[in-house]
Parts: structure tokens; C-alpha cells; sequence
């Protein structure tokens, strides 16, 4: 797993770098701009002469990486046009001992002092953004504002120095006008703001670049997040014996559906079989029973007392006790509807849960309609919600959430003692204490109808086969991604339905435990190539 960090993390790591090994931060700064020009070279083909770069550098460390990126350039044979957005007094140090060596190789450094001096900038083959670096908080401000926008408009690919300009490297958020990068070159480790929304859409492909930090420095820190590699979920996949039988892959229990939501039930019950459990038994409205039944041919299915509006009743929970003895694994929510007697039942029903239990869709409106609940479910339960969801659930609003999504998550799971998976980009899932963990497989053609139902399948399918909570959400988010991974690939990414995910599941299963390798490139590693994992595929 992979130590995702927040800037002031970073920032100690290079003080003890500097400090502690005696590291020299201009050797760090010579480090960075090694990388941002590898990143530079591979853009424009391998040969930057010729080339004319603009190259944007602010106050700050970050600004003196831009420095050094320019005199890389210029050095290259590149036509360099470099624009000091702060006055010439703010940059000291290191960053200014860069300046100095940049004018004197023949650099000019234009000092922007006014928006004017932005228009009609010339066309440039490549764009450095070195304005600002992942300590800011808020939006950006004055001219370095007036430069993200100018940046922005000029159409050129740009590689952002860290982070892109005015995103938050510690939440992602961007509260003003922020870069849209193609590459992002970070430093050392990459931070939480590069792969949370926002930050994630305006950081393009993430670079990581090596500048020796000394790896025991990151593993002493309590950081807050870690990064799914392939190799990780290999570890928790289960291996099915050759003597096995139905039994040993567990046994789960669908509590879902009801009239015009049977599909629900359907998908997740499949998904469930798909991911590797060995039987499942679906209990659901009567009108909805035959429904699921004709869907799923594999699947048992429990026909239990109804509401008249075709939902699961109160009276419905002796049938389902029974149910739940049969079985090892439970899930909760996909198509129950909210309808009055429906939530009683599922009051009731969720005071006791005794077997591992996935609740999603309508089991979490269902709880945020009865939030007291929540300190009961207990640390085998796994919750599912998506933003909107969770903003239910916890009483805060979506924009609350999404502006600090690791937090938020660490703290609820925290809270409430289950594993909370906040579905997204990227998918995040926390379990009762320690870090977060980030998985980023999946593609855009996943924003549909029913995706949600075959997660919780793939969930619960793991867990029936002995995986601990944590683990099935992070494993189950893998290969479900990647099972719309392989989806896209086949069949093109517009148009994918939920339905196109199930049937690739064992595929997808089989990729992550070794036993089949990735078909095409973009996206085998499961990071869904938003990052230089080190994987082949990636």
C-alpha cells in the first residue's frame, strides 16, 4: 500500500531530510526539477529543442522547481519565457539562488505586475506551472488568480510543479480558480489533494518523483491514507481449494427488492454469486418474488409478507429470521423502497445483526431516517453510501463532505465502529480505526443505473468467502472497478449498464489474485491510470 500524505507531512519530511541527513534543499530543488523535466521531455517527444515553453513561477519553493525546470529548458536548447508572478524581493533562497542562475545563462525573467501583462501571451508548445504549491488553503488570490486563468486559457499541454495551482493539497478542494494540468509532477509523496475531487480532475496523470527522501521517515508517520496497489489486494483475495464445495464458499442472504425494483435485488444477488460465494437466497416482496426468480436463475429466492404498495412488511421478519440462520453473510437495502412499514421492519430488524452485513441504497436511507441506529450496527457491518447519501446519514451537507472526504470518512467509521466505503472518485473506505484507504479503479462509464447493487454484491460475495469487513470493501471496490475496466474495453465506455459488470467479475476477480493477466493496457494495475503505480499495465 502506498502512503498517501498531507502537505504538512511532506513538508517535515523534508526538513529531516535536510536537517537530519544533511541533504542540502537546493539538492532536493535540483531533484524535483530532474523529474518535472523528464515529464516535460516525454510530452513534447523526447526533444525539447526548439521548443517554446512558458513557464509560470510564483513565491516560494515551489517557484524556485520552476527556476530550475526553466534553466533545465533553456540548457536543453528550449525557448524559454518565464513569468515571475510576485515581485522579484519575495523570492529568496534557494529559489532565488535558481532565478540568479537562470538570467545568468542567458534567461529573462518578465515580473508580472498587473493582469495586463498576461494578455496576448505567445503560443507555447509546453506550459510549467510553478505559481503555487500544496500549502494553500482558500483560494487563490490577485495576480497568481489572473496567471491560473491566463494558464488556462492558453491550450497548451501543462505540467504542473507538485500540484496544480490552487488546489488544495491537503483536501482536494478548490475554492477558486486552479490549473488544469495534463501531468502533475509531485514530490516525494503524492498528497491527498491530488486524488480527491477536484484535485483528481485537474491533476492529470500523477508523477511521482523520487528525491530520496529516506523511506523510514514515511513509514514512522501516522499517515492518513493509503493507496490500493495491485499487489494488496492479491494478499486478500481468497484462494478456493480444490476439494471445495458450494458450502465452503458461504452462504448469503439478499434482503432487497420490492414492485419496479426488482432489479435491484437481481444484480446485487448475481454480483454476489460472480464474486465467488456459493449460494445466495434473496428474500423479497411476494409480487416482486417471481420477478427476481425468472432474473436470476441461480439464485434461491423467499417470497415474504407485503405492504400494499409491494414492499417488504413488518411481518415480514419471522421468514427472514429464519433465512438469516441459513446463512453467513447478510445484505440490506438494494430496491426495499421507503415505504412506512418497510422502514419499521428495518428498524427492527437492524437492532440485531449477527452476521457480516452490507447495507446500501435504500438500507442507508432507511438508517437516516433512524440515525440513532448507527451506534448499534457494530464492526462487521460495511456501509456503502455515495456523497448524497452519506450527507443523509451523518446530517451534514454534501459540500461538508466532499470538501474533506478523508476526514469525513475516518471520522464516521470511527464513530459509528463500522467499515464505511464512500463511493466516488475515488472510492475511500475506512474501517473502525486507522487510516483510509483510496482505490481509484473504474472509469467514467460507471456513472449509471444499478452500479451501486453490483458493488454491494461483490462485497458480500467476499465476505462470505472469510474476508474481514475492511478488506471485502477495498477487494469487492477493486474488482469492480476493474470489471468496468474490462466492460469498457469490450464494449466502449458510453452506454455501460450495471448488468455489463456482473458477468465480468470472476475476470476481474481472477486478474487481481494472479490468476489471469490483463487483456489490454489502461488500467490493468487497477489504478485506473491516474498514476504512475509502477505497474506494466498501468
Amino acid at each position: 500500500m502506498r502512503p498517501i500524505v498531507v502537505p504538512d507531512q511532506m513538508r517535515e519530511l523534508d526538513r529531516r531530510t535536510i536537517e537530519d541527513v544533511g541533504m542540502p534543499g537546493i539538492v532536493l530543488m535540483e531533484l524535483a526539477a530532474r523529474g518535472v523535466m523528464l515529464e516535460v521531455e516525454q510530452l513534447l517527444g523526447g526533444n525539447v529543442a526548439g521548443a517554446y515553453a512558458l513557464v509560470f513561477c510564483g513565491p516560494g519553493n515551489n517557484g524556485g522547481d520552476g527556476f530550475a525546470v526553466a534553466r533545465r529548458l533553456l540548457n536543453a536548447g528550449a525557448e524559454v519565457g518565464l513569468y515571475l508572478c510576485t515581485p522579484r524581493d519575495k523570492v529568496s533562497g534557494d529559489a532565488n539562488t535558481n532565478m540568479e542562475i537562470f538570467e545568468k545563462l542567458g534567461g529573462e525573467v518578465t515580473v508580472v505586475e498587473n493582469a495586463s501583462r498576461l494578455e496576448n501571451l505567445p503560443h507555447a508548445h509546453i506550459v510549467i506551472d510553478a505559481l503555487l504549491g500544496t500549502g494553500i488553503t482558500g483560494a487563490a488570490r490577485g495576480l497568481i488568480a489572473d496567471a491560473i486563468e491566463a494558464l488556462n486559457r492558453l491550450g497548451a499541454p501543462v505540467v504542473a510543479v507538485d500540484i496544480p495551482s490552487g488546489i488544495n493539497g491537503a483536501t482536494g478542494a478548490a475554492d477558486g480558480p486552479a490549473v488544469r494540468a495534463d501531468i502533475t509532477a509531485t514530490f516525494g509523496e503524492i498528497k491527498v489533494g491530488h486524488l480527491i475531487s477536484p484535485g483528481i480532475e485537474h491533476a492529470g496523470r500523477i508523477s511521482r518523483v523520487d528525491i530520496q527522501i529516506p523511506p523510514q521517515f514515511v513509514h514512522e508517520m501516522d499517515v492518513p491514507l493509503f493507496f490500493i496497489e495491485p499487489g494488496d489486494v492479491y494478499d486478500m483475495m481468497p484462494v478456493r481449494p480444490i476439494t471445495a464445495h458450494k458450502g465452503d464458499a458461504g452462504k448469503v442472504l439478499v434482503v432487497a427488492g420490492s414492485v419496479g425494483m426488482t432489479g435491484a435485488a437481481e444484480l446485487a444477488s448475481r454480483a454476489t454469486l460472480r464474486a465467488g460465494a456459493g449460494m445466495v437466497k434473496v428474500a423479497t416482496a411476494k409480487q416482486a418474488q417471481p420477478v427476481v426468480a425468472g432474473g436470476a436463475a441461480e439464485v434461491m429466492t423467499i417470497p415474504v409478507a407485503e405492504t400494499g404498495g409491494g414492499s417488504i412488511a413488518q411481518e415480514a421478519e419471522t421468514t427472514i429470521d429464519e433465512a438469516r440462520a441459513w446463512a453467513n453473510v447478510e445484505v440490506i437495502g438494494p430496491g426495499l423502497s421507503l415505504q412506512k412499514d418497510t422502514v419499521a421492519w428495518f428498524a427492527d430488524h437492524v437492532a440485531d445483526l449477527p452476521l457480516p452485513t452490507v447495507i446500501d441504497a435504500d438500507g442507508l436511507n432507511a438508517l437516516a431516517e433512524k440515525r440513532e441506529l448507527l451506534d448499534e450496527l457494530g464492526e462487521n457491518v460495511v456501509l456503502t453510501p455515495h456523497p448524497g447519501e452519506f450527507a443523509r446519514l451523518t446530517g451534514r451537507s454534501v459540500r461538508e463532505i466532499t470538501d474533506d472526504r478523508v476526514e469525513m470518512v475516518k471520522a464516521y467509521a470511527r464513530e459509528w465502529g463500522v467499515t464505511l466505503l464512500l463511493k466516488g472518485v475515488p472510492t475511500l473506505v475506512a474501517g473502525p480505526s486507522g487510516p483510509a484507504y483510496c482505490v481509484l479503479a473504474g472509469n467514467p462509464g460507471m456513472a449509471s443505473a444499478g452500479m451501486g447493487d453490483v458493488l454491494t454484491g461483490a462485497i458480500a460475495g467476499l465476505l462470505a468467502q472469510g474476508l474481514n469487513p475492511r478488506d471485502a470493501a477495498i477487494a469487492g471496490a477493486t474488482i469492480h472497478g476493474l470489471a468496468g475496466n474490462l466492460a469498457a474495453d469490450e464494449l466502449g465506455s458510453s452506454g455501460l449498464m450495471a448488468g455489463d459488470l456482473v458477468d465480468r467479475l470472476p475476470f476481474a476477480s481472477d486478474i487481481v489474485a494472479g490468476r489471469a493477466a490483463y487483456p489490454h493496457s489502461g488500467g490493468g494495475c487497477g489504478c485506473g491510470g491516474n498514476c504512475d503505480c509502477g505497474d506494466g499495465d498501468c
